[in-house]
């Protein structure tokens, strides 16, 4: 998922922004466990890209770039591999 906005743009579809979020990488809803790039095809048709996320982060926290997301699980991952 990290790749999707350049893998989109590779085949000529330009991602759409999402509210304040720009179309630079993947967002993740952590309140409902998934990660998302919203675009049009060729017809002018809204989609949407998505997958399921571990849940890794708390749900309740707001949406965020895929990279904040990452940070975030990588942080949790560390502590229950690596308890202190």
């Amino acid at each position: 998922m990290a790749s999707a906005i350049n893998w989109l743009k590779e085949r000529g579809i330009q991602p759409q922004s999402d509210g304040t979020f720009k179309p630079v990488e993947p967002i993740v809803r952590p309140y409902q466990r998934n990660a998302f790039v919203y675009f049009r095809d060729p017809d002018g048709h809204n989609l949407e890209l998505i997958c399921i996320v571990p849940d890794d982060v708390p749900a309740d926290l707001p949406r965020m770039y895929w990279s904040e997301w990452e940070k975030l699980a990588l942080k949790k991952r560390d502590k229950r591999d690596f308890p202190t």
